[in-house]
């Protein structure tokens, strides 16, 4: 019975294994990261006082905690991928065409034309939602020295580190179970849940971010499936990050 029941539903079964096995690495790789970090914070001489409100102030303490969770979540990728070439087998290719580049810039076209009518729609007919909610993305004290560990990153770091777990690894999974259109949308849903953050000053749940990395996530995902290159989507998230960098920390 259990194994007629397996049959049936292994697409089922697997998909949900991997969906929940990224979120697995994803908030392991967060406590691991987080624990590594204070404890060089308290080798430093920092009270454990003193080290939330360094964090807090201090945009190369940001950084660092940042980097030191990145390292054990690319390490937790790393431990289980059984193939000879880690990088290759993940979705990162040397060669970059000039037809890879085209798809990235019509998918990021894509992307700010559907937000624009997306934010609008909502701001018309969902009040409930707050489409001017800030997503919580650190370095709010950043000086012009802060600036240059808010780039590296926002725009180098996350993007590479986000689509290695995301669409070189959750998303190559999950096309080889179900449909490639299926898998993104998986992935989008999870990809959109790990930015649900909740706003510290009144707990609600930062629907507009949410609604913004799912729709990033299709395209994200679109481009990887479509180019077979993960540098690709490296470039189209870094883009985004980029622009709202612009609009965050220069424009407002």
């Amino acid at each position: 019975m259990f194994k007629d029941l397996y049959s049936k539903y292994k697409p089922a079964i697997l998909s949900l294994g991997y969906v929940l096995l990224t979120v697995a690495i994803f908030v392991v790789s967060q406590f691991v990261g987080l624990v590594l970090a204070v404890t060089a914070f308290q080798i430093a001489g920092y009270q454990t006082e003193e080290i939330r409100a360094l964090v807090d102030e201090s945009s190369f303490a940001q950084f660092f905690t940042l980097v030191v969770i990145n390292i054990a979540l690319v390490s937790l990728i790393y431990s289980l991928d059984t193939s000879k070439n880690f990088f290759k087998s993940i979705g990162f290719k040397k060669s970059y065409s000039k037809e890879t580049a085209i798809t990235v810039a019509k998918a990021a076209g894509i992307y700010f034309a559907s937000m624009i009518i997306v934010v609008a729609f909502i701001d018309l007919f969902v009040p409930a939602v707050d489409v001017d909610q800030r997503q919580q993305i650190g370095f709010e004290n950043a000086s012009s020295q802060g600036y240059i560990f808010a780039i590296i990153s926002l725009i180098v770091l996350v993007p590479i580190v986000e689509e290695m777990l995301f669409r070189g690894f959750l998303l190559q999974k999950l096309k080889k179970i179900i449909k490639p259109e299926y898998a993104i949308v998986v992935t989008s849903i999870v990809f959109s849940v790990a930015h649900l953050e909740l706003a510290l000053q009144n707990s609600n749940p930062n629907w507009i971010a949410a609604i913004d990395t799912f729709v990033l996530s299709l395209l994200l995902g679109w481009v990887f499936i479509k180019t077979k290159n993960l540098w690709a989507s490296v470039a189209l998230h870094a883009l985004k990050n980029t622009i709202g960098f612009i609009f965050i920390f220069i424009i407002s």
